[in-house]
């Protein structure tokens, strides 16, 4: 399916690009660095947030990052 086709639709289009992505993630260890200034400079933020908008681009990653340290 391609998004320039007549039958293209978007929702089933990205779903798909998702899925191959997450079976091909690799995660690569030089990227602790940024989770690591990310949840240093959150941890600053007082008073910290109850509600976030996401916008979601990728795996989720960050947000599972987030998540996993910052759950009430």
């Amino acid at each position: 399916m391609v998004p320039s086709s007549p039958d293209y639709n978007p929702r089933e289009y990205w779903l798909a690009r998702g899925k191959v992505y997450k079976e091909r993630f690799k995660y690569d260890p030089e990227k602790r660095l940024q989770e690591d200034v990310l949840l240093d400079y959150l941890k600053t933020i007082s008073p910290f947030p109850t509600t976030v908008l996401e916008l979601r681009c990728g795996s989720g990653r960050i947000s599972d990052l987030v998540l996993s340290n910052f759950q009430t």
